[in-house]
């Protein structure tokens, strides 16, 4: 079987489905709005909130992104350092990023 034939048939699918669900859409947000505005149960009406926000402004970060930003380790800087290695540590400093410096 070609592997990128078979690439290619599952973009294909996959830009269908994305078709039909925009296609959908404003019956799936009327849908969630009438669960807010009709719904006794709390945990569904929560739900629809949720996935009306995670439409509208994007999902929050996770765990693992906010793991991700921890800051690097400074490298270490020693008096008997040589100007070579010193101009290292610099560039090194520089591509840090700002938040971090």
């Amino acid at each position: 079987m070609n592997h990128r034939r078979a690439g290619k048939d599952a973009q294909v699918e996959e830009i269908a489905l994305l078709s039909l669900v925009r296609q959908h859409g404003s019956v799936a947000i009327a849908g969630l709005l009438k669960v807010i505005h009709t719904s006794k149960s709390d945990r569904l009406r929560v739900s629809a909130i949720n996935m009306l926000l995670d439409l509208g402004y994007g999902r929050p970060p996770q765990a693992s992104d906010i793991a991700d930003r921890d800051p690097p380790p400074f490298p270490e800087i020693r008096d008997d350092m040589t100007l070579e290695e010193l101009q290292a540590v610099y560039q090194q400093l520089r591509r840090m990023p700002a938040r971090f410096r």
